[in-house]
């Protein structure tokens, strides 16, 4: 796994491809931010809020058992990093 926490040899002996090949460093802790945030509204169970993590444009749909969801017109607060969440 690499500093921001993505990719693997594992992915690469399982035959997965290397969809952060290309990547600096920058991008890749921005993905790892990215799916931080996502998670964190996820565990909270606070679907809003992960749908404010895309584009502006985006329509999110869980299934059946929760409404589809449109991303805000505005970016919602980010979640606590890990260092200020203490976790």
């Amino acid at each position: 796994m690499d500093e921001a926490g993505l990719g693997s040899d594992a992915d690469a002996a399982a035959g997965r491809p290397d969809l952060l090949h290309g990547l600096d460093q920058g991008d890749r802790a921005a993905l790892a931010r990215l799916l931080y945030d996502y998670a964190w509204y996820f565990d909270r169970n606070d679907p809003e809020g992960a749908a404010g993590l895309f584009t502006e444009d985006a329509v999110v749909d869980y299934g059946p058992e929760m409404p589809t969801l449109r991303s805000p017109r505005r970016p919602r607060r980010r979640p606590p990093s890990r260092v200020e969440g203490g976790g």
